[in-house]
């Protein structure tokens, strides 16, 4: 016994009419005649009377009928159920970000958002930001951690997470580490230990400097801030970095000054508008409930 044939059973019941049970179940009257016969051939049994084109149920037919109906509405909230299953099983979630990401709290408020989405399935990953902006165009993920200093691309949006401006890390006793803000011009002689070609940061540093007037003597650049902060610290040179990762940093070891400069960045999540998947929906709702409008 198959569940169409039950389908055919209970909609023929309903509409004592082959040609309307037919046309309900989008097939042929003979494929409904079919499908009644060898039910009533596998339960030996005559389910409805035919006499003079009048099709009526018969009393085995009555009895039958709610039970059949029983099965398929069964059979329907079982396969619901199923789906269900499956969608919430096979949501994904691709989150990539800048290293630094938990200084911003993002992996704080990601973990917040797994507690209350327990069934989405979560992938973390890290790059720099040049790299996440490429996986986003390129839908390697869903959403990511990014820091930016240009305007944002005309089809993505963002919730933000912070805005930063510069700050140099000096030595601790350099002439300038007592000042409450300098310009990037007075530190034109110094030796620059930057985050290097990788990060956005280093691109964002050297175009400052040539707006101040002069090409900075590097003499370090790379991923590892505790190599800046030890170099500084032994007076090898001087830092430009935002003032976040500086923060971080021990004030009785090094120095940090703002810069005059109004040039700043902006980390947040971002994806791709209206192109999001539930999960991404489910998630970019939580920011948008959670997490402050803004930042300044």
């Amino acid at each position: 016994m198959t569940i169409q044939k039950l389908e055919y059973f209970v909609m023929l019941a309903q509409t004592l009419n082959y040609s309307e049970a037919a046309e309900r179940l989008f097939t042929t009257q003979g494929n409904v005649s079919k499908q009644i016969m060898a039910l009533e051939k596998e339960l030996e049994l005559a389910l409805f009377k035919r006499e003079h084109r009048q099709v009526a149920l018969t009393a085995a037919g009555k009895e039958l009928l709610p039970q059949a109906d029983l099965i398929l509405q069964n059979y329907r909230t079982f396969l619901d159920s199923a789906a269900a299953f499956k969608e919430a099983a096979g949501s994904k979630l691709a989150i990539h970000g800048i290293p630094t990401m938990a200084t911003y709290h993002a992996m704080e408020i990601i973990g917040q958002f797994h507690k209350q989405e327990p069934e989405i399935q979560l992938h973390l990953a890290e790059a720099e930001s040049y790299q996440l902006f490429e996986q986003l165009k390129t839908d390697q993920c869903d959403v990511i951690v990014a820091r930016r200093f240009k305007a944002l691309e005309p089809d993505w949006e963002e919730v933000p997470l912070a805005k930063e401006h510069f700050v140099a890390v000096l030595p601790k006793n350099h002439p300038l580490a007592q000042e409450k803000q300098i310009s990037l011009k007075v530190l034109k002689g110094e030796e620059f230990f930057l985050l290097g070609k990788s990060t956005n940061i280093y691109e964002a540093v050297m175009a400052l400097c040539q707006k101040a007037g002069f090409t900075p003597k590097i003499g370090y650049y790379g991923r590892r801030v505790e190599v800046i902060l030890n170099v500084v610290a032994n007076e090898m040179g001087i830092s430009i970095m935002m003032e976040r990762a500086a923060a971080s940093f021990d004030k009785n070891i090094v120095a940090v000054v703002p810069l005059d400069s109004k040039e700043y960045s902006e980390v947040g999540f971002m994806r791709k508008k209206n192109r999001g998947s539930k999960s991404s929906d489910l998630f970019w709702q939580y920011l948008h409930e959670h997490l402050p409008k803004n930042i300044d």
